[in-house]
């Protein structure tokens, strides 16, 4: 299978169901592509359909077609490279609840250098680079252990 299509909806809504899945398929399919069995990757959030045939544009028209009416992202891709093994975000605010940097520099002694670089940055008074630039700097030469210990604060957001 050279591509994959990606079902998702929003967290805890149930808007994915398997008639959602099957639908998807059955598109896919009636667009010329052979297609796999739906790979749960989180019941009723996301769902991944491999499939291979018709090209990734043809295909993710069909979708968009078949499933105008659902609340869903699709996302049409090569399967190939596709898996990751390693992700770099600024996920703190987003994915996560806490700012790290902020929690290390507590943890340092140095909240009251490095909070207010954190709030200007979030108030684009400060580009990205140059806040974060500025707060590791202020770090640099901590234990990396520091970043286990600051783990366990972690809060996922919902």
């Amino acid at each position: 299978m050279e591509h994959v299509a990606t079902l998702i909806a929003a967290p805890d809504s149930g808007h994915l169901t398997s008639d959602l899945a099957a639908q998807a398929a059955a598109a896919l399919a009636a667009a010329g592509a052979s297609v796999a069995e739906p790979d749960w990757l989180a019941p009723g959030e996301a769902c991944d359909l491999a499939f291979g045939g018709p090209d990734p544009t043809a295909a993710a028209a069909a979708l968009r077609t078949a499933l105008e009416r659902a609340p869903l992202d699709i996302g049409v891709l090569a399967a190939a490279g596709r898996r990751k093994q390693l992700l770099v975000a600024d996920m703190e605010s987003t994915i996560i609840a806490e700012e790290m940097l902020d929690e290390i520099a507590e943890r340092l002694g140095l909240a009251e250098r490095i909070a207010p670089i954190t709030a200007r940055a979030m108030a684009g008074e400060l580009d990205f680079t140059e806040a974060l630039e500025a707060r590791v700097g202020l770090l640099a030469g901590q234990p990396a252990g520091l970043l286990d210990e600051v783990a366990q604060v972690i809060t996922l957001n919902p």
